[in-house]
C-alpha cells in the first residue's frame, strides 16, 4: 500500500518528521528515507502554493515547530508532475497552504525502513559530539 495525499485550496500539513527523536535517546519508528512522487500537471508553487518545505540539518530536534520557531534555514520544493524527491526521515518538513482552486496537489509517498534483522536499530543523540549513533539493542 502507497499512502497517497491530496491538498485543496486552503490546506497544508504543519512541520513534522517522519521519524522524529523521540526522546533524547530513541527515534519513533524504522523510517530511514522518505520518498514522495508527485503527481501535479503544471504546478507553479510561487502561484499555486503548496511547495515542500525542507528544513536540513533537523535531525537532532525533538520538538518540529522549533525549525519554524527559531526560522531555521529552508529550502521550498516545487511538487512538479513526476518529480521524485527522497530524503532524510529525520528531518523536518511541511507542506505549505494550497492557494489555486480548482487544482489539487497530489502526492504518492512511501518509506525505505532501516533494517531489523538482528535486533532493534534506534538512533541515539551524542550531545557532545553533536551528532546521531546507531546503536543495536538486543
Amino acid at each position: 500500500c502507497v499512502p497517497s495525499a491530496e491538498y485543496r485550496e486552503g490546506e497544508f500539513y504543519v512541520a513534522h518528521s517522519d521519524n522524529l527523536l523521540a526522546n533524547a535517546n530513541m527515534r519513533s519508528n524504522y523510517r530511514l528515507y522518505t520518498c514522495i512522487l508527485y503527481c501535479n500537471d503544471e504546478w507553479d508553487a510561487s502561484k499555486d502554493g503548496g511547495a515542500l518545505r525542507i528544513y536540513p540539518n533537523t535531525e537532532h530536534l525533538t520538538d518540529p515547530a522549533e525549525a519554524v520557531k527559531s526560522r531555521l534555514e529552508y529550502e521550498d520544493i516545487n511538487p512538479s508532475n513526476g518529480k521524485l524527491l527522497i530524503f532524510d526521515s529525520r528531518l523536518v518538513h511541511s507542506v505549505e497552504k494550497v492557494k489555486t482552486a480548482p487544482k489539487k496537489r497530489l502526492a504518492l509517498t512511501l518509506w525505505m525502513m532501516r533494517p531489523e534483522d538482528s535486533g532493534v536499530v534506534v538512533d541515539v543523540w551524542d550531545e557532545e559530539k553533536g551528532q546521531v549513533d546507531w546503536y543495536r539493542l538486543f
